[in-house]
């Protein structure tokens, strides 16, 4: 079978792959992803014509769930990607079966992947995944967004953080109790505050609560909103004070009736035991959280 895993050394064909998929990455962003996460695990080619043509990257995390007692050995299917003269005859939809096989054989549960367009729901549906993640996406104003936080709420103690050491920690902590929900790897948590801080972001973290942010123009972009009731307008105010913004989109997990629920990750079972977990699951708003999108 023309599938390949391949590292660092195969970086110049990926990036070539990756550029003639989305070409409005910069080649320095691409090589930063490549840092953190390329290897000969995590990275999937198929080959013709004596080089790769199609990748998939497919990085490791876990499923967590509430009581702690289920979990799921998790990849996430990531830069999927085909050469334009290659596309059209199923050579990523052979892969990504390859991929599906080789991975079950190694004790992984089940795959997941976030689709860029809604056209891409569909096609992965075609391909066996099915959906299950939700998030709660909301744009407002600044005023909007502040309506009835006190700006002598209590700020201090919260950190901004431009490195990410111990943002996955916190994070992990404060969605402890989510029902379902993905705990991403330490260096890929920093890969993302990096990416975040590249465009002028930050981490704002503080006792029970985290927010990823990007501003961009007038408009602050929250990745990830995560944060206990009780911290919800003290964490305002501290994004607040750091950031100046007209207006905001935050991303955050479903916690209510009524939020803003949007479909976002979908997931392949690769063994019984995640069916049954999904199953079990599925009605308790699954949070995936970051997408690297």
């Amino acid at each position: 079978m023309p599938i390949e895993y391949v590292g660092k050394k195969a970086a110049p064909q990926l990036t070539d792959i990756w550029l003639d998929a989305f070409s409005d990455d910069s080649p320095e962003s691409i090589i930063e992803f490549f840092n953190f996460a390329l290897s000969s695990e995590t990275c999937a080619v198929w080959v013709e014509d004596g080089r790769p043509v199609s990748m998939v990257f497919v990085l490791p995390s876990v499923l967590k769930t509430a009581a702690n007692t289920d979990t799921l050995n998790l990849r996430y299917v990531y830069a999927a990607a085909t050469l334009t003269p290659y596309r059209g005859r199923g050579l990523f939809r052979q892969l990504l079966e390859q991929v599906h096989k080789g991975l079950e054989s190694k004790g992984v549960d089940a795959c997941f992947l976030h689709p860029a367009s809604p056209a891409l729901f569909k096609y992965y549906e075609r391909l066996g995944y099915q959906t299950y993640f939700h998030t709660n996406e909301t744009t407002q104003s600044v005023q909007d967004f502040l309506h009835g936080v006190c700006k002598t709420d209590e700020c201090r103690g919260f950190r901004f953080d431009i490195d990410g050491v111990g943002a996955a920690a916190r994070r992990n902590l404060v969605l402890s109790g989510h029902p379902a929900w993905v705990e991403w790897p330490d260096k890929l948590v920093s890969y993302a505050v990096k990416l975040a801080v590249s465009a002028g972001g930050a981490v704002v973290l503080g006792d029970g609560c985290w927010a990823l942010c990007e501003p961009y123009q007038n408009t602050l972009f929250i990745r990830e909103w995560v944060c206990r009731p009780e911290f919800e307008n003290a964490l305002k105010c501290a994004v607040s004070s750091k950031f100046k913004f007209d207006s905001v989109t935050i991303r955050k997990p479903v916690l209510q009736a009524g939020d803003t629920e949007k479909e976002f990750g979908m997931v392949y079972p690769l063994t019984k035991k995640a069916q049954r977990l999904f199953a079990k699951t599925k009605n308790c708003a699954p949070y995936m959280g970051l997408a690297f999108d």
